[in-house]
């Protein structure tokens, strides 16, 4: 990863921005200056192997970098087992339509990723084969998601309904929005974009199935592919 990564610069400023942060209170909690923040926000100077291995702590949705080499579908369908020292993740284009009045989403495999099995390991608590990797769609969800970013997404179903970002099915759309989750009577669920223009929206669930479906959990972001 070169010190003038921009993308990875950008992922660690909204990492700390995320964990309401200032330079020097994020320096303090990595142990390092806050020259070196903002080096490392600049683009400047990249972060020591310890340092990430602490970000990650602070918050593991917002993962290291994993660097991968994406695959063609035709590729990917003769590749049996990926090789030992590297495990394979499925890219994930989902679309959805609505038909007579039923939403359908169709997900279709678009190629592999193959990832370090030692790097993949370490950041990742989950199977590969309960991990797929989807791209970000639209600007709702910025300056946290950029458009065409690509995404680690948890589909294993079911898991626990946690609060994060989301990969979510609602009207005939496929969007990403970050999930708040209330089990208290009536259980709710507040639907949020980063994107201060678009407005919340709140569901309640008071024991009915909600009008839009769960595809997954998004636990990482890709920033240098």
């Amino acid at each position: 990863m070169p010190a003038s990564d921009p993308a990875f610069a950008r992922q660690i400023k909204l990492l700390r921005s995320a964990l309401r942060m200032t330079g020097r209170e994020f320096a303090l909690a990595l142990g390092v200056s806050a020259e070196s923040v903002s080096r490392w926000e600049h683009g400047k100077a990249r972060p020591k192997r310890e340092h990430i291995d602490q970000m990650i702590k602070l918050a593991p949705s917002f993962m290291e970098a994993l660097t991968g080499t994406p695959e063609s579908l035709l590729e990917a369908q003769h590749w049996q087992e990926p090789p030992s020292d590297h495990v394979s993740l499925r890219i994930l284009e989902a679309r959805a339509s609505a038909r007579d009045r039923l939403d359908t989403v169709t997900v279709e495999e678009k190629g592999r990723w193959m990832f370090p099995a030692e790097h993949y390991r370490r950041l990742v608590r989950h199977a590969p084969a309960d991990i797929a990797v989807l791209f970000a769609d639209g600007d709702s969800m910025m300056p946290t998601l950029t458009p065409n970013a690509p995404l680690l997404v948890l589909i294993r179903k079911p898991q626990p309904l946690v609060d994060g970002i989301w990969v979510l099915r609602q009207r005939g759309l496929v969007m990403f929005k970050r999930l708040h989750f209330s089990f208290e009577h009536p259980a709710k669920i507040t639907i949020i974009s980063d994107n201060p223009r678009y407005p919340q929206e709140q569901v309640t669930m008071d024991g009915e199935q909600p009008d839009f479906d769960l595809v997954g959990r998004v636990i990482g972001v890709i920033t240098s592919y």
